[in-house]
């Protein structure tokens, strides 16, 4: 999603204060962003789970010879 101020006829200075094109397109930006961090949360857990696992594992089979 591209910034409205790119194609904006009307633009000035201090305009993002006053404008709801630009408004709207910052909310729909934070939202994007927020899905986004929580999609990385996620994948960071599950990294992190399957490291766990794997070193755990790789501890016991040391144990084992």
């Amino acid at each position: 999603m591209t910034c409205p101020c790119g194609i904006c006829e009307e633009r000035f200075v201090g305009c993002h204060a006053e404008c709801d094109a630009y408004k709207a397109w910052q909310n729909d930006r934070r939202e994007i962003i927020k899905q986004r961090k929580v999609i990385s949360e996620k994948k960071a857990l599950v990294h992190d789970y399957v490291a766990e696992t794997g070193a755990a594992l790789r501890k016991r089979r040391r144990g084992k010879r």
